[in-house]
């Protein structure tokens, strides 16, 4: 990003559009906002520069501030780290803001005169903004992430995908990687591991170290280039410090399953081990399984209520679960029935529909909670909707129970 020019002389410098077109390499902004907008406006229109430029005017404070970027990823960056736009000399929040913008695509020049707040979550700053897109890759990208994270705009999986394509068209390789991880996870469209393959691998050609992971996982389902592709994915991750915990566990897995390698059931908790104790939620449920069966590894429950507590403490639905049914029932740590409703709870809201169930029962019953049956079935009904076959057939005992001679229950 450029430099703002010295505020205390209010002068601007153009000399980036370039030598030679009868400009003036700065001019005086001194005298009058209109008029140094428009000279400004002026100065822009008569360059065919090919580039995109995002200029701000700030008005409202005693130095009149001038900043330029040459792409609207560095105007949003800026923003972003800012928090809000400042004066660079006072550090005081501005009020106002001009914007104009040079698009290279189209070759269109077009002013946004417009006051904005500088909140940058501001829907305000979004529309003018956006407004000022047009054709640039890495502006459809960031504000893809706005509209992905619902930054300043309403959070739209859609809308997010198609800035996302939009720039992937050109090239963009984040937008490759995320496009990808949009089709992979069913964010804005359906499910379709096919178009993920072939976004994330072109993300992964162009070193997107992100894509391989999930590039691995759709291999090791059978598609692309199958379970070897897999194996050869997941070996080449491991070998990269900022993946290589998380492609342990994946790794391990495959050795666990036998997918792209004779299955190693040893090997698979090796590697296992080394990705839970960096913190990977997968290779901590997955020895929470291996120490509870004896896969690989000798029966230990309360090595499995550690993973189970290792991976509550970070929140994960799917370990606080599991560590709530270890104090239901009393394996590998005392039996505490208030500890279990208390986990339940937690992930039930988490929207975890084996939690949603087990709480449900317990309210229905005043198991470890006082008993209240209209809050059991609204869990129980929650976790149904989830298509929870266990939750459906007890809806329908407690049906039955209530009416047994009419009570009929339509399957979710």
């Amino acid at each position: 990003m450029s430099n703002p020019v010295d505020s205390s002389k209010y002068r601007l410098d153009l000399s980036f559009l370039g030598n030679g077109r009868g400009l003036p390499e700065t001019f005086d902004a001194s005298e009058n906002e209109s008029i140094s907008l428009d000279s400004y406006q002026t100065a822009i229109d008569a360059s065919k520069t090919p580039v995109y430029l995002l200029a701000m005017m700030v008005s409202d404070v005693a130095e009149k501030t001038f900043c330029h970027f040459f792409n609207a990823s560095e105007l949003l960056s800026y923003i972003c780290t800012q928090g809000r736009i400042v004066n660079p000399l006072t550090r005081e929040p501005h009020e106002k803001l001009y914007c104009l913008a040079l698009d290279e695509f189209k070759e269109k020049t077009f002013s946004l005169h417009c006051e904005l707040d500088f909140n940058p979550e501001s829907q305000n700053f979004m529309r003018a903004y956006k407004d000022s897109l047009a054709g640039d890759p890495n502006a459809q990208y960031q504000l893809g992430e706005c509209y992905y994270s619902g930054q300043g705009v309403e959070q739209n999986y859609k809308k997010a995908l198609e800035l996302y394509e939009l720039a992937a068209a050109q090239g963009h390789v984040n937008a490759q990687h995320s496009t990808g991880y949009c089709y992979f996870s069913a964010q804005g469209t359906d499910v379709d591991r096919e178009k993920a393959v072939r976004f994330f691998e072109n993300a992964a050609a162009q070193g997107n170290l992100n894509a391989l992971i999930p590039l691995g996982i759709c291999y090791a389902e059978g598609f692309g280039k199958g379970p070897e592709g897999a194996a050869e994915i997941f070996e080449r991750a491991i070998k990269e410090e900022a993946i290589q915990d998380e492609a342990r566990a994946q790794l391990a897995f495959c050795y666990r399953e036998g997918i792209g390698f004779k299955k190693d059931l040893k090997e698979a908790v090796r590697l296992f081990e080394l990705s839970a104790e960096k913190g990977v939620l997968l290779a901590q449920a997955c020895l929470i399984e291996c120490y509870l069966g004896g896969i690989g590894v000798k029966k230990d429950p309360k090595r499995a209520v550690f993973w189970a507590e290792a991976g509550a403490a970070q929140e994960s639905p799917y370990h606080q679960f599991a560590l709530g049914s270890f104090y239901g029932v009393g394996e590998g740590v005392e039996r505490n029935l208030v500890k279990a409703v208390n986990l339940f709870k937690l992930a039930a809201d988490k929207e975890h529909a084996p939690a949603q169930r087990a709480l449900g029962i317990c309210l229905v019953e005043g198991t470890g909670i006082e008993k209240n049956i209209e809050e059991g079935r609204r869990y129980l009904e929650l976790a149904a909707a989830q298509d929870d076959k266990e939750a459906d057939r007890y809806l329908r005992r407690l049906d039955m129970q209530a009416n047994p001679k009419t009570a009929k229950r339509q399957k979710v």
